[in-house]
Formats: C-alpha cells, sequence, structure tokens
C-alpha cells in the first residue's frame, strides 16, 4: 500500500508529520506543515488510496468486475472521477464560516496503472471526538454546535447536496468555538462503489429511509444532526442505550438500532431540558415528515431556545375536544409551538406541528420617538373620525328638518291631499280632483 511520504513534498513545499491525526476506512489525515522565513504554517492533509489494498481489488472481483487489467483500471479510474466531482463541490462551498475550508487537491495515478492516490490538503481543525476527550459539552455548547451545522447545511440546500453523512467525526472545531461541517461526499461516494465497506459506524446516525436504502431529502441530514445531538445530550449514548455508568453489553447497540429502526418512539435525552428536549425530539422523528422540512427550520427552534424565547404549546387540529376543555377556546393552532401530549413512560413526543415563532419585522424603538409618533396619529385619527361623524349628524339633521318644514302629505289609507287647498280629502273626492287638476274648464279654454 502506498504510503504518502513517498509524494512528499506535497505541492513542492508541504510535509506531513508521521503520526497521523486520524484514520477511517476511506482515507488517513495528517498534520502538514510548510516554512518560510523560520514561520511555519499548518493544515490538514487527507490521503485516500484507490484501491487501498489488495484485498478491495479482490472484493470488487467478488462483485463481478471482471478479473482482468482494463476492467479494473476503469472501475477504480470511474470511482476517482466521481469523487473529483465531490472536491468540486467542496470548492464550491468553501469560504463559509461553519464549512471546512477546502484549499487543494492531488491526483496521482498509481503505478500498476490501476487505480489512484488522491490527497486534499484542508483548514487545521480539532475534531469533535478529540474535543470530547478533554472537557465536556454543555447544553448550551450543544445549542451552538445544532445552529452552527445548520448553517452549513442550509448552504448545501442552497447547493442541492444532500450530505448523508452526518457523525461526530465529520464535525469539527476551530480555535475560536465555531463548529464547522467536513468531507462532503468523500465518505458517501466511497460508500457507494466500494464493495465489502461496514457501515456499523454510521448506523447509529443513519436516518430511517436510508437505512431501508429509500431516497433521501435534506431531513435525512437534519435528522443526522438530532441524533449527534441527542447523543451529546444522552452521556455520550445513543437512544434506548443504558445511560450514566451502566455497562453495555454486547447485543445492546444492535437491540438499540433495531428499536429505532422499527419506529419506537425515542426516550427524551437523559441530560437535556424544557424545549430543547422538544426540538431534538422532533428532530429525530421516525417519519421524516413529522421532522424539521428543511434545516432553516431547525436552526430557527435551536435559536429560541438559545435566546430564551418561550415555545408555545397548542392543541393541533386534529385533537378531539375533551370535558376538560375550555369553553370557548379555539382548537386551531396557532403559528409555533408544540402541541401538549399525555404522558409517557419514559419519553416525551414533539407534535408535528411545531413551528419556531417567526423572528420580530420591526425593530423596537430605544429613544421613544417611535411611540410619540404613534400616539399623535392615533389622536389625529380620533379627531378626523369625530369630525366625519358630527358632520354627518347635522347634514341628517338638516334634511329632516327641510322635509318637515316643506310639509309632508300625511299617510292614511282612506286620505288623499288636495296640493291647490292644502286639505286633506277622502278617498271619494280624490277622482274628482284628479279630473279637476288635469282637465281645464270650459271657462280657462275659453279664456285661452
Amino acid at each position: 500500500m502506498n504510503t504518502i511520504r513517498q509524494f512528499e513534498p506535497l505541492w513542492g513545499v508541504w510535509r506531513t508529520e508521521e503520526k497521523p491525526l486520524g484514520q477511517g476506512s476511506f482515507g488517513v489525515v495528517y498534520r502538514a506543515w510548510r516554512e518560510e522565513f523560520g514561520k511555519k504554517y499548518y493544515a490538514a492533509v487527507k490521503h485516500i488510496s484507490i484501491p487501498s489494498s489488495e484485498t478491495q481489488i479482490t472484493d470488487a472481483v467478488s462483485q463481478g468486475i471482471p478479473d482482468d487489467r482494463e476492467s479494473l483500471r476503469d472501475y477504480f479510474s470511474a470511482m476517482a472521477q466521481n469523487l473529483v466531482k465531490e472536491i468540486t463541490l467542496m470548492n464550491e462551498v468553501k469560504g463559509h464560516t461553519n464549512i471546512v475550508s477546502y484549499e487543494d487537491h492531488l491526483i496521482i495515478p498509481k503505478a500498476t496503472g490501476i487505480g489512484y492516490d488522491i490527497i486534499i490538503r484542508m483548514e487545521l481543525l480539532t475534531g469533535l471526538n478529540d474535543m470530547l476527550r478533554h472537557r465536556q459539552m454543555t447544553n448550551k455548547d450543544v445549542v451552538k454546535l445544532g445552529i452552527d451545522i445548520c448553517s452549513a447545511l442550509e448552504v448545501c440546500l442552497e447547493k442541492g447536496i444532500v450530505h448523508r453523512d452526518i457523525k461526530p467525526s465529520n464535525i469539527f472545531v476551530n480555535d475560536t468555538g465555531d463548529y464547522k461541517l467536513g468531507d462532503f461526499g468523500v465518505a458517501r461516494e466511497l460508500d457507494h462503489t466500494t464493495a465489502g465497506m461496514s457501515k456499523k459506524g454510521t448506523y447509529i446516525y443513519m436516518a430511517p429511509e436510508v437505512y431501508r436504502g429509500e431516497p433521501a431529502n435534506f431531513s435525512a441530514d437534519t435528522f443526522s444532526l438530532g441524533i449527534v445531538m441527542y447523543r451529546l445530550l444522552n452521556g455520550n449514548r445513543a437512544p434506548f442505550l443504558p445511560v450514566g455508568s451502566a455497562k453495555i453489553q454486547p447485543n445492546d447497540n444492535e437491540n438499540a438500532l433495531a428499536r429505532r429502526m422499527a419506529g419506537e418512539p425515542l426516550p427524551a435525552p437523559a441530560f437535556s431540558d424544557g424545549d430543547l428536549t422538544d426540538v431534538i425530539l422532533r428532530a429525530t422523528q421516525f417519519d421524516k415528515y413529522r421532522r424539521f422540512a428543511n434545516p432553516t427550520e431547525f436552526k430557527q427552534a435551536l435559536m429560541c431556545v438559545r435566546d430564551g424565547i418561550p415555545v408555545g404549546r397548542t392543541i393541533p387540529v386534529v385533537a378531539a375536544p375533551t370535558n376538560n376543555s375550555a369553553s370557548g377556546r379555539s382548537s386551531v393552532p396557532r403559528p409555533g409551538g408544540f402541541a401538549p401530549q399525555p404522558p409517557a413512560a419514559g419519553y416525551r413526543q414533539p407534535s408535528p406541528g411545531f413551528m419556531p415563532p417567526a423572528p420580530p419585522t420591526m425593530p423596537v424603538s430605544t429613544n421613544g420617538e417611535d411611540s410619540d409618533n404613534g400616539g399623535k396619529s392615533v389622536y389625529m385619527v380620533t379627531a378626523i373620525s369625530l369630525l366625519v361623524l358630527l358632520a354627518i349628524v347635522l347634514i341628517t339633521v338638516a334634511i329632516l328638518s327641510f322635509s318637515s318644514g316643506s310639509g309632508s302629505a300625511p299617510q292614511d289609507d282612506n286620505l288623499s291631499y288636495d296640493y291647490q287647498s292644502q286639505e286633506v280629502l277622502p278617498d271619494a273626492q280624490c277622482s274628482k280632483l284628479s279630473l279637476a287638476t288635469q282637465l281645464p274648464s270650459a271657462e280657462q279654454e275659453e279664456t285661452t
């Protein structure tokens, strides 16, 4: 198997330290350095060898790849090309505060003609697992981690990338305490194309639909992040494992995984509290349609917890009314909050209707000017309304006065009104009056 030292100095100036920083299923990460004018600069360098050993070639043949030089060369060449596409994605998302910064890479053909050595240079960070060996995390730290990784996943969402490998070994922290997401697609691509690879390390954080081989959407990443946070809040134990000093037996992990993949509701994390528990349980719902729809929703809920914003509780629309319901209370939930759930043994189940409250859109005035202007506006509107109302009253009174002054015909079914004599006449005389007023007399005709 090739070692990274045979390629040094990397990029003409970089050398690696002898002891690796970490080693995984697909490669080894080293601390690299270069020196200029007496000052050393450091970076992280990951070495991926394809194939990593003769065993990997044997596994490829056992899966149906023809055992000839050309077929094996094409097979591992396609794997390297797919990795280059993923490295291109790393280059597109670099520069974000919460994503491990990609710097450069090398692709070196193997001397045997079958496979490649891929070397990736990135910023040097501390892995989450390494950090946990030296200090414990508080609930506040876990919320900070969740918000930062959600910010990274928002970038993935914009680029159409589903990471599918969120786990502690792919989360890093810098000197200022910012958490970053790394290994964009590298492990995922090798997972798809490498024969005989074990997934035991990632099953713990895998979404049920991914475990079943179904298409994954962005909620698969928020689910995995939720399990990472759950474990941090549960004494570094996965769901359904004994918490505290209790020993874990060989079959405990398999049984816990089977219960989770069967859809059994998760118990509350042992060291979580209040709304944070509800948020974590919402993110880790078995049904992907009951989780946060995207990383932004997850992030907003965590920000509410961070800022101490109370998360309301509402009755879901589907809930049937009970005798204990207050009269007149609406069963329609307002935006935001969880539905209250009946107490259950050992776990708390969040409502599928949770949406974090929207942030305020208007800044709060601190000098009182906005309040004064608002008060003046209210007074002006009130005064104008009173003037308009007064005008309406005066006009109405004037109309009524005019009508009464000009005389109104009395309303009686048996009476008529003689407009010439202004006398009220019985109905019997109405026809005569009508003829008299309509037809001129003989004297009038002669005069005319």
